[in-house]
């Protein structure tokens, strides 16, 4: 599979949240795939957004997808664009999210 077709493979799953950690100290922090590319975690990066908390909360499907679209808009310019990931990075990105969808 050449760089264009894994990154194309790779977008089929965005937008999506990769990890998520918290700290009480730093609240919560996350990584997210978006067709963009990728949103590194960062200590405290949701103390400016949400005071550290979660702040996907909608008590729907509906509502938590705006959530999180209104989220991944906010960190869009933290955004790692796929350009910026070696052939191999991209490689290891899809194998973690073809081991997470078994």
């Amino acid at each position: 599979m050449d760089r264009a077709q894994l990154i194309n493979k790779i977008i089929e799953y965005a937008p999506k949240i990769i990890a998520a950690v918290f700290s009480d100290d730093m609240g919560y922090e996350f990584r997210a795939l978006t067709a963009k590319g990728i949103i590194y975690n960062e200590p405290g990066m949701l103390l400016d957004y949400s005071d550290g908390h979660w702040p996907i909360t909608g008590k729907n499907n509906k509502d938590r997808k705006a959530q999180f679209e209104e989220m991944l808009e906010y960190f869009d310019q933290d955004i790692t664009g796929w350009e910026d990931h070696s052939d191999d990075e991209l490689q290891q990105i899809y194998d973690e999210l073809i081991e997470d969808a078994d």
